[in-house]
């Protein structure tokens, strides 16, 4: 079947139903036909009016076993990083990055995780890396090329290097040459957050991720698809995405990327294009995951390093995550790169909406450093009548609680009392509680460091563990955050990701 084809039948079925099916391409159809003008006038199409594209029939693809092996190994790494919502989820995550469409280090050979540990399940993952990353990077080269010819954009300047004004980068530069993020996650809920009350809560809000698109395999629990995962149309309807974890392999969404760098040449140079379309999308957790984990891949690519971002001619990329890393150091323009085109669009950009002084739109409210759409029934007016404001604030149980200045996503934009609402008290950090004055202090009885740690002293624990304050031996929490044998670069990259550019298939 031609690539036109399929995509028209998938798309009509998508708009029939209630529930969206991905518009379907198979890997052979993407390797071999992008050279067809009515299959990249096919596919453009639906990245213009959906933003989205499942990869179908991938030939030796280990989908399944390197997903069944994320459990296991996020349970034994000394690599993983843990994250809580505020519906009671918690994601487990591993990560790495690097430059480059193809995943290498300075001796050219495949990144890899240093988990501290020789668990079965974390060697699967391994084992299995290689192909997952090749069959990526492979993805993103045939599309970036599908792209290009589709667009007209052969060889048209993106970006400019901040370093070198005569160097400037192409799409398939910002591929090959860009930041990519890989990331593997386990996500679990709480009764607590399967009750009745809160099954239909959101646990990660609406948003578009950053950089040019993100390729991901679609939410997996015991080798089935799940459902939860939520896109917004154009016409700005929600709907739920009916993926089939027999047909689609790996996805591919764009992020905002596409309104700061190709939207914007396009329309600045008022060719004939339509603009392509960064996707809203959304996470409601599938109550299954409070017996088996909910396991996803995805990787981000970003623009290259040394390329100068075009709303701040001052900085480079690299520069602007850099900052950032260290919000309470970051200036306006690193604490607004996650809200600049990308929140414009979920405030209602795709309709004309202006931008405030601000620097949000006027359908969104700055909260936690970036700018949030705002909630259907909670906008300024709705707040007022009911004798509230609109303020940045966290939700638990039934209690509202205001932001306590970090930076932490569990806070949106909401209704609340700025003289009666308590703020919210965020949690100390792994391996330390809360003493008598309320202050943060180690478990293990250490002093804490100057990293903020709380030591390495195992005593008679095995490696990986520390005594509690009752002497016991526990894992090191400290270990499971930070714990990467000096790779402390690649888990900074992995929380910064989570956190500011929110992959959260």
């Amino acid at each position: 079947m031609k690539l036109s084809c399929l995509l028209a039948s998938s798309w009509m079925l998508a708009v029939q139903a209630e529930v969206l099916v991905p518009a379907r391409l198979s890997f052979a159809e993407l390797m071999n036909d992008g050279d067809s003008s009515s299959s990249s006038s096919s596919l453009l199409k639906v990245l213009q009016e959906v933003g989205m594209v499942s990869i179908t029939h991938i030939p030796q693809f280990p989908k399944h076993q390197a997903l069944n092996a994320i459990p296991g190994c996020i349970q034994e790494s000394q690599a993983t990083v843990s994250e809580m919502y505020a519906d009671g989820t918690v994601r487990r995550s591993l990560g790495t990055q690097w430059t480059g469409v193809d995943a290498h280090d300075e001796s050219g050979h495949v990144t890899m995780m240093n988990h501290g540990s020789d668990a079965q399940d974390c060697q699967v993952l391994e084992d299995q890396l290689a192909t997952l990353r090749t069959t990526a990077s492979t993805i993103a080269k045939a599309f970036a090329q599908v792209l290009v010819q589709s667009l007209h954009l052969e060889g048209t300047p993106l970006l400019l290097d901040h370093q070198d004004p005569t160097k400037t980068f192409s799409l398939v530069d910002i591929i090959n040459q860009g930041d990519h993020i890989e990331h593997f996650h386990a996500y679990e809920s709480s009764s607590s957050s399967t009750s009745e009350e809160s099954s239909s809560a959101r646990t990660i809000e609406w948003h578009v991720d950053q950089g040019l698109f993100l390729i991901f395999t679609p939410g997996m629990i015991q080798n089935e698809a799940t459902d939860g995962f939520w896109v917004r149309l154009a016409d700005g309807s929600e709907r739920m995405v009916e993926f089939d974890a027999s047909q689609d392999d790996m996805v591919i969404l764009l992020g905002d990327g596409v309104d700061q760098y190709v939207n914007a040449k396009l329309l600045g140079e008022k060719t004939a294009a339509r603009p392509l379309r960064a996707v809203p999308h959304a996470l409601t957790m599938p109550s299954a995951t409070i017996e088996h984990p909910r396991v996803w891949y995805g990787r981000m690519v970003l623009p290259p390093p040394s390329a100068q971002h075009p709303l701040y001619e001052d900085l480079s990329y690299g520069a602007l995550k850099e900052a950032m890393a260290a919000p309470q150091d970051a200036g306006d323009a690193a604490l607004s790169l996650g809200c600049s085109s990308t929140m414009r669009v979920l405030a209602g950009h795709e309709a004309g909406n202006e931008t405030d002084d601000d620097g949000c739109g006027d359908k969104e409210f700055p909260c936690w450093h970036r700018c949030m759409n705002i909630t259907e029934g909670e906008t300024a007016t709705d707040c007022e009548n009911q004798g509230l404001e609109l303020l940045c604030v966290t939700q638990v149980d039934e209690q509202r609680f205001l932001w306590d200045n970090t930076h932490n996503a569990i806070f949106f934009p909401g209704c609340a009392n700025s003289n009666s609402t308590p703020v919210y008290v965020t949690p100390c950090p792994a391996g330390q509680v809360k003493n008598a004055n309320d202050e943060c202090e180690c478990a293990n009885g250490h002093e804490i460091d100057e990293d903020g740690g709380c030591g390495h002293d195992h005593g008679d624990c095995e490696e990986g563990e520390i005594k509690d304050a009752s002497g016991h031996c526990v894992k090191d929490p400290s270990s499971s955050a930070f714990g990467m044998n000096g790779n402390g670069l690649t888990m900074m990259m992995v929380g910064l990701a989570s956190a500011l550019f929110m992959v959260s298939a």
